[in-house]
């Protein structure tokens, strides 16, 4: 559909790093809900454990990245295992994030971005085009489950609806959106090759 490609990747990469960022700071503040008493001790943890998640999740992406790159270098013997690989190791990248109370967004995204460069180059073409659309396939039946379930969540039980809480979330969130956009623009157009024009701002706003 001719869509701007450097768009695409900046609102896609965006999306999945707030994620991540969600989920590490929900737990950041059931832990805090939980405890007793909050100091300025606690505060410092907490902002620390932050990066220990996410660079932590990181890590793990990474070790599994490598692990299925060099795996991948020996089935070309057996190229019918290699879309199991891929997937295993993915997923365990998850699952050890998640054992260790890890992101295990941020460790796929790592294992997914080391995996790319090494992993296309060992494997067939017909294991990429098998691993290309059932991932294709898999994403599109997970993001409507997601939705079923959020629709069905939000007409079951008793909700207390609140206009003012709603309304002032919703203005607020758009207004720290459009001032992080283009705030982060001017910083970061001024290393980029490539330029964030107005237009471009504009969409991602």
């Amino acid at each position: 559909i001719h869509i701007n490609e450097l768009l695409y990747i900046l609102v896609f990469g965006e999306s999945l790093l707030n994620d991540a960022v969600t989920v590490v700071l929900y737990h950041l503040f059931d832990e805090f809900a939980r405890a007793n008493t909050i100091g300025a001790k606690e505060v410092v943890f907490g902002f620390l454990s932050f990066f220990v998640v996410a660079l932590g999740g990181v890590l793990f992406g990474m070790f599994f990245g490598i692990l299925a790159a060099f795996t991948s270098r020996f089935t070309y013997r057996i190229r019918v295992i290699e879309p199991l690989f891929v997937f295993l190791y993915s997923y365990m990248s998850y699952l050890c994030s998640e054992l260790f109370h890890l992101s295990g967004i941020m460790a796929l995204i790592a294992c997914g971005a080391v995996m790319r460069p090494y992993v296309e180059a060992n494997i067939s073409h017909k294991s990429h085009t098998t691993i290309k659309y059932f991932l294709k396939m898999w994403s599109g039946v997970s993001e409507t489950l997601i939705f079923i379930f959020l629709g069905v969540s939000t007409f079951a039980g008793q909700h207390d609806w609140n206009w003012i809480f709603v309304s002032s979330t919703v203005i607020f969130c758009l207004i720290g959106r459009v001032l992080g956009v283009l705030g982060l623009s001017v910083i970061l157009n001024r290393f980029r090759i490539v330029k964030l024009t107005p237009k471009d701002q504009f969409i991602i706003s």
